[in-house]
C-alpha cells in the first residue's frame, strides 16, 4: 500500500470538516467569512438597539417619568447594555474591512468573557419585553396590540441572544483551534 502525502487541499478539508462540528449549521467555516458575518451582525444590533434606546427615551419624556422610576421605560437601560456589548463586539472585531487578513493573524479578537456578556444584555432586553405579557396576565391590561408586540419582540430578542452568543462563542472556538491551542495559559500570563 502506498503512502500518499496530504496536499494542502486535503487537509483544508480536514479543517473544514473538525470545525464544522463547532459551528452552528448557519455559519461559515472560513474565518474571514466569520468576521464579516460578526461585524455585520454586531453593527445590525447596534443599529437596532439604537433605534429602540431612542424611542424608550422619547416614551419616557413623554410620561414625564425622569424623576419616578416606575413610570420609566425600562428599555432606556436595556438597550443600552447591548449598545454597549455591540461597541465592544465591533472593538474587539476592528473597525476596518480591510484589516480582516491582518486581524486573523492577531491574538485574539474576541474576549473571553464578551460571548456571555452579550448574552446577558441580550437577555435583559428580553425580560424587559417579557414584563409586559406578565404584567397583563396578572390583572394590569395593556393595549392587545401593544400585549402581541411584546410577544413577539420577547421571542425575537431571546432567539437574538442565542444567536450572539453562539455566533461569538464560535468565534473565540475558531480562533483557537487555527492557532492550535487556548487563550487562557496567555492571557494569565499578561
Amino acid at each position: 500500500m502506498s503512502h500518499i502525502p496530504l496536499n494542502n487541499s486535503t487537509s483544508n478539508l480536514q479543517a473544514s470538516r473538525e470545525a464544522s462540528s463547532l459551528s452552528p449549521p448557519f455559519q461559515p467555516h472560513h474565518s474571514t467569512t466569520y468576521f464579516r458575518f460578526s461585524f455585520i451582525l454586531s453593527i445590525l444590533t447596534l443599529m437596532t438597539s439604537t433605534f429602540f434606546w431612542f424611542w424608550a427615551m422619547e416614551n419616557t419624556r413623554e410620561r414625564h417619568a425622569w424623576k419616578e422610576m416606575s413610570k420609566q421605560d425600562l428599555g432606556i437601560y436595556s438597550f443600552l447594555t447591548v449598545m454597549m456589548t455591540s461597541s465592544l463586539t465591533l472593538y474587539s472585531l476592528g473597525t476596518s474591512s480591510t484589516n480582516w487578513e491582518n486581524n486573523l493573524n492577531s491574538k485574539s479578537h474576541i474576549p473571553v468573557y464578551l460571548p456571555t456578556l452579550s448574552l446577558l444584555s441580550h437577555l435583559l432586553v428580553t425580560i424587559n419585553y417579557a414584563l409586559v405579557p406578565l404584567l397583563y396576565f396578572s390583572g394590569k391590561s395593556e393595549s392587545s396590540n401593544f400585549l402581541w408586540y411584546c410577544v413577539i419582540f420577547t421571542c425575537l430578542w431571546f432567539g437574538l441572544a442565542l444567536w450572539s452568543f453562539r455566533v461569538l462563542s464560535f468565534g473565540r472556538k475558531r480562533k483557537e483551534s487555527e492557532r492550535g491551542g487556548s487563550d487562557s495559559e496567555e492571557e494569565g500570563a499578561v
